[in-house]
Parts: structure tokens; sequence; C-alpha cells
């Protein structure tokens, strides 16, 4: 596997599309089975190699943040059901790569308005279409209605929230620019709030 990841024909390394197909496999073949083994003697290459591809190809990073916008398998999977903490903090710093690696690109998108809004005041926006329009921000959000989830959780089934959520989920959404952690956690209070139990 490690050399069906790593080694694109010469003839075939300029193509985007197929720099996409490495990374996706590369990603895939780690997150979903490397991982889960008992022994990983080169985790340290595939997280290499991982970083590489994923900072290499601006179209492979938002492949990665966008496909866990639209499926949470893999931050559930990972960071709050994985017993390694070496492990969580992998795919920790893999996603903090990867935003820092499309913040340039992507900035701009961040607060960008729905079409033919022109007000920002709270009230008169559509929270759910606010920062779609950025695989970053779509990521963000999940990950903040992944603990919205949690938080209800602990409020209204008195269950415990696992203390790696605190560290894992919060790890990433603490390496956010000051902006949008900012209206990140906003929305969170606007669209997932949860009165406190007295």
């Amino acid at each position: 596997m490690w050399q069906a990841c790593s080694q694109i024909p010469q003839s075939l390394s300029g193509q985007e599309d197929v720099i996409l197909l490495a990374a996706k496999l590369s990603v895939t073949f780690f997150l979903e089975t490397f991982i889960h083994a008992k022994e990983k003697p080169t985790m340290v290459q595939w997280v290499e190699l991982l970083t590489k591809q994923l900072v290499g190809s601006q179209t492979a990073a938002a492949w990665l943040l966008d496909h866990m916008a639209e499926d949470d398998w893999w931050p559930i999977q990972i960071l709050l059901k994985c017993p390694n903490q070496m492990v969580r903090q992998m795919f920790q710093r893999l996603c903090i790569h990867v935003i820092q690696q499309l913040r340039p690109r992507h900035v701009h998108l961040y607060l960008k308005l729905p079409e033919g809004q022109t007000s920002d005041h709270p009230n008169d926006m559509n929270l759910m279409e606010f920062g779609s329009y950025s695989c970053v921000t779509r990521f963000i959000k999940r990950l903040l209605l992944l603990v919205s989830i949690a938080l209800t959780a602990l409020i209204f089934f008195e269950c415990s929230v696992n203390v790696k959520l605190n560290c894992s989920l919060f790890g990433i959404l603490d390496h956010l620019d000051g902006a949008w952690c900012k209206i990140s956690f906003e929305a969170f209070d606007r669209i997932f709030y949860i009165p406190a139990r007295f």
C-alpha cells in the first residue's frame, strides 16, 4: 500500500486528478485501516506522506475537509472513540495543517454572506447558510455540531462527556483564525443554545 500511495509515476505526477486520487487512497487507508493496527512502526512515515500530499495539493486538502464536513465518521472514530492519544493528536495536527494550508485561499469566504443578503445583523441572517462557502467553515460547523451533541447528552441525559472531546475538538478549534473562531462560537451560541440546569 505504501508504494501505491507514495510513488506516483513521473509521467502522471503533474496531473491534479492523479494527485487527488493518491491523496484519497492514502488518507482512506491510513484513517480506516492503518491507525487501527496493533503495531504502527511506520506511523511517522505515513503522517509525513499525508502531510506532504495534503499540503502539496489544495484540491486534496479541500477534499479532506469537505469529506469530514459531510460525513463525521472520521472525527467521531478518531477524536472521540479512539483510545490511543498519539493517534488523536496526530489527526488533530493533520487537520490543523490542512486548515492552515487552505487559509490564504479561503479566508475571504469565512464570513461571506449568502447571495442577495446585505445585512450582517444576526436576526437578518440564515445561520444555516452562514459559513457554507468554504470547506474550512463547513468542517468547523461540523465540529461545533459534535460539541453541541456531546453537551446535549451531558445536560439532558446526565452522561459524562469524554475528556477526549475537550482535548481533540477544542484543540482544533483553538488553532483557528481569531475572527473565524469568534464568529464560530457566536454562531454556536445562537444555533445550539442549551440552557444550563440549576
